[in-house]
Formats: structure tokens, C-alpha cells, sequence
């Protein structure tokens, strides 16, 4: 013989007499095992067939096989969406409904859950349930309302006892500027980072603003004079920390 598949002869007898022929030779299709690796797909054709009774199919790491059908299956992301009322607000310093001096919204208007959950809380505060690599992003739409004047406004993300504003490193805050009603009455922020925290940490995003003749966000305005429309988005993307 000339190799595996390269036959010379149509017929083999042995010395008791027994022969083979090449109907009883084993073919390619009886010997290969076709092994799915991770996100890989292995399409049908003619090897892969309702009638491959001899042949095995091997599922890797995120691959699904269900009958003849072989399909990549990807890990569900864990994701909580939060949007809050635009007027109710509260002021720890005041114990009122005020915007600013690390003012929080109080009020969820929608609470979306996306795969396993690893955070609670039914303010814009949320207590992390969970150890993880986080993705924490934040977006509100400011508006002048009671106001008509100038005002500087910034959101920024709070965790435990710690204010993440511009006097940190990492990218936890944001602000804009409103004129007054008529001209340029609306501004956004928006901000994004990543962070590892542990289960029991808690989050939430707090405002500060300025109507004044300085840059120290040390003013407040109440309820009825701004509109603030906060989403909020929380991703666990680990389980542990990339960084180190």
C-alpha cells in the first residue's frame, strides 16, 4: 500500500483463507472527529450530515450543538440600565429638594436588568451585591426651568464616602454650561470609566452647580428651578481586577 488513502490492490486474503475487500475498508468519514473550539462554527456541508452515525461531534468552550445544528453561544452581559425622575431631587445639607452641593436623585422612573444581577437600590444610590471589574457610565440632559440665568452644572459619581469629581484621577465627572432660558437653555454631561469594587460598595451619581462669579460649584438651586434627566448604566465586566 501506498499510504492511508491510496489503494494498490482491491482485495486482501490472509492466511486462513479470510479476504477483505475495499467495501469493508474504513473511510475518511469514519475516522475524523470534528472538535469545536471556542467561538468557533463548524458549517454543514457533506461531512456533517443527519446520517454521520459513526461520526462524533465534540462542543468547546461557548460552541452549542443541538441535533445537526452547530452554533457559536456567547456569555450574556450583566448590565443594569436605571433612569430617574427629573425633578425629584434631595439635598442632604438642606434635607430639601435642592440641585446641587452633592444633590442625588431619588426617584427611578425605569430599571432595567440585563443576564445575573449584582446591584440593588431604589434610588439613584445602588449597593453592589457582587465583586468586579465595573464600567460605570452616566448621561443627563440639564434644563433651565423656574431659572432664567446662568448656571454651570456638574455630575459626578460618588462611591462609599468618596466623590470622584475633578479632584480625582479617574474620568467620573462631567459638566456643561446653561445661559439662561430662551438662549441655550439645555446642556448635557456625560462621563465613563472603569473600576474594581467589592460586594457591599456602594454608587451613586450627585450633583454640583454655579451661579456665581467663581468656579467653586458651591451654589443650589430648588427643584422647580432645573429639570435633570439622569440615565445611568452599571456593567460588571470581570470578576476580577485586569488592572493589577
Amino acid at each position: 500500500m501506498l499510504g492511508v488513502n491510496t489503494l494498490e490492490t482491491d482485495e486482501i486474503t490472509f492466511s486462513d483463507g479470510t479476504t477483505i475487500t475495499t467495501n469493508n475498508f474504513a473511510t475518511a468519514s469514519d475516522l475524523i472527529t470534528y472538535t469545536a473550539g471556542s467561538n468557533i462554527a463548524i458549517s454543514a456541508g457533506n461531512e456533517i450530515s443527519s446520517t454521520d452515525t459513526d461520526t462524533t461531534y465534540t462542543a468547546g468552550d461557548g460552541i452549542d450543538i443541538t441535533g445537526t445544528t452547530i452554533k457559536a453561544e456567547y456569555i450574556k452581559p450583566q448590565l443594569r440600565i436605571i433612569s430617574f425622575d427629573k425633578d425629584d431631587v434631595f439635598n442632604e445639607s438642606s434635607l430639601s429638594a435642592r440641585w446641587g452641593d452633592g444633590s442625588i436623585h431619588t426617584t427611578q422612573t425605569t430599571n432595567r436588568q440585563i443576564g445575573d444581577s449584582f446591584c440593588s437600590g431604589t434610588s439613584a444610590k445602588q449597593t453592589l451585591t457582587q465583586n468586579g471589574y465595573y464600567r460605570i457610565r452616566a448621561h443627563s440632559n440639564a434644563q433651565s426651568d423656574g431659572y432664567n440665568d446662568r448656571v454651570s452644572f456638574m455630575i459626578y459619581l460618588r462611591i462609599n464616602s468618596t466623590d470622584y469629581d475633578e479632584t480625582q484621577n479617574k474620568n467620573f465627572f462631567s459638566w456643561t454650561y446653561i445661559r439662561n432660558n430662551s438662549d441655550a437653555a439645555h446642556g448635557n454631561n456625560s462621563f465613563e470609566d472603569y473600576i474594581y469594587l467589592s460586594s457591599g460598595t456602594t454608587i451613586e451619581v450627585r450633583y454640583k452647580l454655579e451661579i456665581g462669579t467663581n468656579r467653586n460649584f458651591d451654589n443650589t438651586l430648588t427643584n422647580t428651578q432645573m429639570d435633570v434627566y439622569l440615565n445611568l448604566t452599571i456593567e460588571r465586566v470581570y470578576e476580577t481586577n485586569p488592572e493589577e
